[in-house]
């Protein structure tokens, strides 16, 4: 037994230190190595060594065992075991700085036995020094978890550590004490009972957020106390049972019951006394007074509620006296900021809303225009990223604006870090900010008319409320465009804010909305770096040089703000530093627009919530330590029209399973033209080598010509098998047993040898299932050539089909199919396939690497100009990474090469070849992956850095790690080039050349065509067996259309795959029964004529002479399936023909006078209507409300004007929401309300007119005072429409369903600009969870009504895509959503049913002329019927239609061809391209000439 000595600290137990080990040779040493692998939170981090020994072996006099431990060649002791005793020796300070650790004990010189060991513990150090919250407040916040059973996301401790602090939580963090808790947002989180005590334990908190629930009970007493003394913000708004101001509900019964029963009565009660006030107010004579003080609606307030009186109606913006303003912020206490203008206070309103009130300085000379410019602005646009403005004071000289609280300040307190009761900003918190304020922006950019140029975006005019959630402030300084063809406006004055200054304004004094993204690109620059504008390092320079300096050296480490102490995804800070510089070029027209910045934002936000791949237009992240290459520009959205179908299985019967299985690898190896049945090994892989006669039946076999053959070479390039015959123009193999939906390595290989005795090598083309391979061109007899493609095969069977195509007969020599984890190659994917061009292994030109060396069985081909470059390898294992995502066997990454020259670059080009592309589609693009591992110990302050650049632009840098695989790739691929010329050069501080171990380089092919209905497909094969048919019945039966079988008819749907309706084998022959398998096809009609043997309805013939069958199969008549819509109640067709925005109107005029300034909504009289409207002379409509007319203002401005019937007993509820819905919401595509009426019974609004009328009206064609709308006409009111709609669901703050999206409510002006109109049926969301309301009323336009709203009575945003989608078929078709053929048809079905057959012009409104692009009209079709999906869920966002609509009328105007700007962004041991996509297929790429090192 081996003993522990006294005061052990280790205490190994005695089986472990029972044995040990020595040297073989007793002069040898004992060598451990270590390697550390740093992270995030450890990028250094420490080891520590506990070595154990014991002397097992009783030692005979004059015999010594004593040996040195040095670590990395530096002794650290000395070590004399005791005989049966435990010691152990190690390191007391923790080892650092090295990624490597070579332990060696060595026998001392007086030494006469070899060193020994028993054990080794090796540990990495963690810091401890995390402090949990205070145990008080988590005491506390346990027990409001409890209470309210709160279980998502509260788990572990409740602010530490940050990045997982709880959801709902504020947490402050003191350098030397506990964290606290202090803020609590519960608001809107369905909550019932009381307000629980413990709130009060918190003794940190200042925010306490419980609005928007079901709280009944008293606040406690501490909590109000608190509040009182303002050292706590207290929200307790619409929790109907509470007891407030000691006024308490009924507390009878169960306190929901009453909540329940108390509303209905108040309802109730309500609209009795309206009922009694408005008979009252008939027996009054004359006009209500037209001043009107109105209030703003409170926090609590929904805009779709249901219940709405005339008195609580809110149509104005609040109107206080400066009296008002003392009260409210207590005689002006708290200040909360400073400008020129004046200050901004502190303040709560009646009801408890907390607000800012900006108060003008009567001894202020600055800031009067603007202060009016800003409430004149504040009046017109609303957006949820924009502060809203509450209300105003014009009261003598006192002016003052009444603001929404931020409760969270500037977002440049936040940077700058000068208050301390504010932490700091996490990664995502500074992204979502950024996104938000870009949303803000763009709503001014696009979404206003006139459109706004803020004229000062900086981080002290970006507000955060209690959430952190961003909105845009000041509009002070802003300025309208007052025509659309103005690109800039003219200002006397500079404006804005020296850093933030957009430098060709500074130069012309012409602001644009690139001056806009020039302030936001600064803004950005602040969020990654945390610096100021203007650094003082000591001279004044500016943080956009700053930064670019550091980033020329790939050094995004030496930007990023430190306080975020390196929690952040790398590719997301690179990316949003890239857009900084985009949006802080010198140059505006280099600027990208805000609508781009959002998008590009997303997906930085969408990267660091690691989303990325789970959408298809996301890219993946990399290996090792993911580095990531972002293509900023290219931003069409790739939304994948279906998945990758490759073939289903053919011919199951025909082929012999039992020889096409693949074997235990997964792998089938197939020798093509290989006569008999017997299988071989190949000598060089080991691999077992099939016939192929299992996987077709197609074909002859044939023997190349002896003079070709190679004793040495490989087996499969002896024989071939041909496929000669016109008649025959495809030939397919069927590769079976495949796992569905994984990815595989498909490898075909050719050898001519003039094996046809021609001496004509052939051009075919090569198929992956039924998407286009490549083209094979044989130009020499003895080469081979190598086709290899890595896809998705989406079945358990694919086939790889050869097409003649009429340049000499296709032949193979040999097929391969290798199974792929799917994380491998991510840029392969459902739609989009990988082609090789060349794979490269650097290094001996004498070793052709494959299986087993690579278990994946790919070909390395080797490769080095020993002119230039020379050999660097290692015989030590270079190790994959964990989530390797190309898994580069050692072998290859064992050899690289370095120039000869250390100052030498390694250059490497390929070149692109068109020709290879299919017919009619674009250049390819390509992916390349290159392979990097360091393989030699790099000593002491050596570096091997370099940089990575394409055709002279910078890629990325690189510095590979010591015997670690790494890689550097794009996913988004390159195109638009003849040559592709890459370079590798070393970075200034580097001390060693650049290096280059393996190098992949592919083509990108799509593969989303769709094959055949699979029930179709067995049916079709099983006759096919049956009838023994094999005459061009090959491959797909009806994909690709030019090679749909012969005697079968297919229909082709836009969605799903083409199915077989019609089969013509009539007079063919055929003998025997009738398959059963025919009736798979279900929609075929059989003609069985002139078949006398055959037995109709029971009787069969006598059975004299031969039995002949003949079959006549006739395209069949298709079912037609009607949705009948029940009619219900709801709104009529308010037909209402608004008119164009006044021309006297602009938003940002220069010159405002008290007088002229209209901060209101106008108030009218019914007297007024009568003027305006020549006593309604001219009706422009009729409602279910009543009637519309046309009205002039008394400056000329015209107008439509809504007037409520008072016989009417429909839409006084839907009337009183369109109003108050108006006063909130402003969009350049949403018809503006330009004031009401209330005067006594009397109820209207009054709208800008709309000249041209609905847009039903141009469709129908009804009045021929209008002429037909053109395609890009009808695409542009599609456009606007959309974007309208886009507004509801995402700008306005609740989001917001219209609920009766139709034709006959978009509005056209005179320019045919389209406007969304009625609102009367509109929904609001009232919490950010929601994705439905409820309703109890289907209201809506029979054809325009989600069946799935009809369904369950809860209308969504997806219920506005499906009447979109409807409007969109009307505009293609020019027909109504119900049709009569003469049986009522929806418009849906009856357009599905002619593009089954590929027809798109039986569906276009034949009042075109023919006039459009057919590939647009096929992609609105398309997107259309998406939107009309049957289940919600399958439809898109309005976001996803926008863009898509963007890009058909970019193709309609030609622009279809741009190529998007290359972009490339850093990554940190790993690099991505990725793009967002679009609906347009994917172009197909064309083989490229294999890559050379120069």
């Amino acid at each position: 037994m081996v003993q522990s000595v006294e005061e052990d600290v280790y205490e190994a137990p005695s089986a472990v230190m029972q044995t040990a080990i020595t040297p073989h040779n007793a002069s040898g040493s004992i060598q451990l190595r270590w390697e550390v692998k740093p992270n995030t939170n450890y990028p250094s981090p420490g080891c520590m060594f506990i070595m154990h020994f014991s002397e097992l072996q009783l030692l005979q006099e004059n015999t010594i065992r004593t040996f040195n431990i040095s670590i990395n060649n530096k002794i650290i002791g000395n070590i004399t075991p005791d005989y049966l005793y435990a010691d152990a020796s190690l390191n007391n300070e923790p080892l650092r700085g090295s990624i490597q650790y070579n332990i060696t004990l060595h026998a001392t010189a007086n030494s006469t036995m070899p060193p020994i060991i028993n054990a080794l513990e090796v540990f990495s150090i963690i810091s401890t020094t995390t402090v949990p919250t205070n145990a008080k407040d988590v005491s506390a916040i346990t027990i409001i978890k409890k209470q309210y059973e709160v279980k998502e996301n509260w788990m572990g401790d409740p602010c530490v550590p940050k990045t997982m602090a709880w959801d709902w939580l504020t947490c402050g963090y003191a350098v030397s004490s506990p964290p606290t808790i202090t803020g609590v947002n519960l608001s809107y989180n369905n909550l019932t009972g009381s307000i629980p005590e413990a709130l009060s334990l918190l003794s940190s908190l200042t925010v306490l957020d419980l609005s928007g629930n079901q709280l009944n009970g008293s606040i406690p007493s501490e909590l109000l106390k608190r509040a009182q003394d303002k050292s706590l913000q207290l929200r307790y708004e619409n929790n109907p049972g509470l007891c407030i101001n000691g006024t308490c509900p009924s507390p009878e019964g169960d306190p929901k019951l009453a909540i329940y029963i108390s509303v209905p009565v108040v309802a109730v009660t309500v609209i009795l006394v309206f009922v009694l006030f408005c008979l009252l107010r008939r027996k009054k004579k004359g006009s209500a007074n037209n001043t009107v003080n109105p209030h703003n609606e409170l926090i609590t307030h929904s805009y779709g509620s249901d219940s709405h009186g005339h008195g609580s109606m809110q149509l104005e913006n609040r109107r206080f006296t400066y009296k008002d303003l003392q009260k409210i912020t207590n005689n002006f206490e708290q200040v909360l900021g400073k400008g020129g203008f004046g200050y901004v206070y502190y303040g709560i309103l009646e009801e408890g809303s907390q607000v800012a009130v900006k108060l003008r300085s009567q001894s202020s000379n600055q800031g009067v225009k603007e202060f009016l410019g800003e409430a004149q602005i504040l009046t017109r646009i609303h957006h949820k990223n924009l502060v809203s403005m509450i209300g105003y004071c014009m009261d003598g000289d006192y002016m003052a604006l009444v603001y929404e609280y931020m409760s969270e300040g500037t977002l440049e307190e936040h940077i700058a870090g000068r208050d301390h009761n504010k932490r700091n900003l996490t990664w995502i918190e500074r992204l979502r900010i950024a996104l938000e304020s870009a949303q803000g922006l763009e709503y001014l950019h696009k979404g206003c008319s006139p459109p706004l140029i803020h004229r000062d975006v900086k981080a002290t005019n970006i507000l955060l409320n209690l959430k952190l959630e961003a909105k845009i402030a000041d509009f002070g300084l802003s300025k309208a465009f007052n025509r659309d063809s103005d690109t800039h406006v003219s200002a006397s004055i500079l404006a804005g804010t020296p850093g933030y200054i957009d430098p060709e304004y500074h130069a012309t004094m012409m602001p644009t909305a690139k001056s806009d993204v020039y302030g936001f690109g600064v803004v950005l620059l602040e969020l990654v770096t945390g610096k100021n504008p203007i650094l003082r390092t000591p001279e004044p320079i500016s943080l956009i040089h700053w930064v670019q300096q550091r980033l020329q050296c790939g050094n995004i480490e030496g930007v990023v703000d430190t306080r975020m102490h390196g929690v952040y995804d790398i590719n997301s800070v690179w990316k949003v530093a890239e857009i900084a510089l985009k949006c802080t070029a010198q140059a505006s027209t280099q600027r990208p627009t805000m609508t781009d910045v959002v998008v590009q934002l997303q997906e930085c936000l969408d990267l660091e919530y690691g989303h990325a791949s789970s959408v298809p237009e996301l890219s993946i992240d990399h290996v090792s330590k993911t580095r990531t290459i972002l293509e900023m520009d290219h931003l069409e959205r790739m939304a994948a029209r279906s998945c990758l179908h490759l073939l289903i299985i053919l011919a199951a019967g025909v082929l012999q399973a039992a020889r096409a299985q693949p074997d235990s690898n997964g792998f089938i190896s197939i020798d093509c033209g290989l006569s008999g049945t017997a299988s071989y090994v190949d000598n060089a892989t080991k691999l077992s080598y099939s016939p192929d006669a299992a996987f077709t039946d197609a074909g002859t076999n044939n023997n190349i010509s002896p003079e070709y053959l190679l004793p040495s070479g490989s087996r499969v390039f002896d024989n071939v098998r041909s496929f000669p015959g016109a008649a025959a123009p495809r030939s397919c193999y069927t590769l079976s047993s495949l796992v569905a939906g994984l990815k595989y390595l498909v490898r075909a290989n050719f050898m001519y040898g003039n094996y046809d005795g021609l001496r004509r090598p052939p051009v075919f083309d090569l198929y992956a299932g039924v998407n286009f391979w490549r083209t094979v061109n044989i130009t020499d007899a003895a080469a081979s050539i190598t086709a290899e493609a890595i896809i998705v095969v989406p079945e358990d069977s694919m086939q790889v089909c050869l097409l003649n195509t009429g340049a000499g007969t296709p032949f193979i020599s040999g097929l391969d199919l290798r199974p792929l984890k799917n994380s491998l190659y991510p840029q392969a994917n459902a739609t989009q396939g990988l082609v090789m061009v060349d794979r490269v292994n650097y290094g001996p030109t004498d070793t052709f690497i494959r299986y087993p060396d690579d278990p994946r069985d790919r070909g390395w081909r080797p490769l080095i100009d020993t002119t230039r470059y020379v050999e660097v390898s290692t015989t030590k294992t270079v190790q994959n990474v964990a989530k390797d995502l190309f898994e580069v066997p050692s072998a290859v990454m064992q050899t690289a090469i370095t120039p000869r020259n250390a100052s030498d670059s390694i250059e490497v080009y390929w070149t692109a070849d068109p020709s290879a592309a299919s017919a009619g589609d674009p250049p390819p693009g390509y992916i390349a992956i290159m392979h990097f591992s360091e393989l030699q110990l790099v000593q002491g302050n050596a570096v091997r850095a370099f940089n990575i650049s394409l055709n002279d632009e910078w890629l990325d840098r690189m510095m590979p790690d010591y015997l670690y695989a790494d890689a550097d790739y794009n996913t988004v691929p390159f195109r638009g080039s003849n040559r592709y010329n890459l370079t590798f050069r070393a970075t200034a501080n580097s001390t060693m050349p650049p290096i280059i171990n393996a190098l992949e380089i592919f083509s990108v092919i799509p593969t989303t065509n769709v094959p055949t209905y699979a029930k179709d497909v067995s049916g079709i094969t099983a006759i096919k067996k049956q009838y023994e048919v094999k005459q061009s019945w090959m491959g797909d039966p009806c994909v690709p259309k030019t090679l749909a079988w012969d005697w079968l008819t297919c229909s082709y749907a836009i969605s799903s795959s083409p199915t077989i309706t019609g089969v013509n084998l009539s007079y063919n022959l055929l003998t025997g029964s009738i398959p059963k398998a025919l009736s798979q096809l279900s929609s075929l009609k059989v003609l069985y004529e002139n078949n006398p043997d055959l037995c109709i309805n029971d009787t069969c013939p006598s059975p004299n002479g031969k039995p002949k069958l003949a079959i006549y199969i006739s395209v069949p008549v298709v079912a037609v399936t009607m949705i009948l819509v029940r009619k219900t109640k709801g709104s009529a067709n308010n037909i209402v023909n608004p008119h164009s925005e006044p021309t006297s109107h602009s938003h940002g005029s220069d010159s405002y006078g008290h007088g002229s300034i209209q901060l209101e909504n106008r108030r009218f009289t019914y007297k007024d209507l009568q003027m305006i409207t020549n006593n309604f002379e001219q009706v422009l409509g009729k409602g279910g409300f009543g009637y519309v007319y046309y009205g002039i203002l008394e400056e000329g401005t015209q107008v439509a004007v809504k007037l409520r019937s008072q016989s009417s007993n429909q839409g006084v509820k839907e009337f009183l929401r369109e109003a108050q819905i108006l006063t909130r919401i402003h969009h350049k595509n949403l018809v503006s309300m330009i004031g009401y009426c209330k005067d006594g019974e009397y109820m209207a609004l009054v709208y800008e007119y709309m000249s041209e009328g609905t847009l039903e009206e141009h469709i129908a064609g009804r009045d021929r005072n209008k002429r037909n709308l053109t395609w890009t006409e009808r695409l542009r009111i599609a456009l606007e429409s959309a974007q309208g709609l886009e507004y509801l669901h995402k700008g306005c703050s609740p989001p917001l369903i219209h609920r009766d999206v139709k034709a006959t409510n978009i509005l056209l002006n005179m320019k045919l600009e389209a406007k969304i109109a009625d609102f009367g049926l509109s929904k609001a969301f009232n919490h950010d969870s929601d994705t439905h309301v409820s309703t109890s009323i289907l209201v809506g336009t029979p054809g325009y009504i989600d069946p799935e709203y009809h369904a369950t009575m809860m209308p969504t945003t997806k219920s506005d895509v499906y009447g979109f989608g409807m409007v969109l078929l009307e505009l293609v078709t020019g027909k109504s959503p119900i049709l009569r053929t003469p049986e009522p048809i929806s418009l849906i079905h009856w357009a599905q049913q002619r593009l089954q057959c590929g027809n798109i012009d039986a569906v276009v409104d034949a009042c075109m002329h023919g006039v459009y692009d057919v590939n647009s009209v096929w992609k609105v079709t398309e997107i259309a019927l998406k939107c009309t999906a049957q289940a919600s869920a399958h439809r898109p966002m309005m976001t996803d239609v926008v863009a898509k609509l963007q890009e058909c009328l970019d193709l309609e105007h030609g622009h279809a061809g741009s190529v998007a700007e290359l972009s490339i962004d850093h990554v940190s041991k790993t690099n991505t391209i990725f793009e967002m996509g679009h609906l347009e297929k994917i172009p197909l790429p064309t083989m490229s000439s294999s890559p050379s090192t120069r």
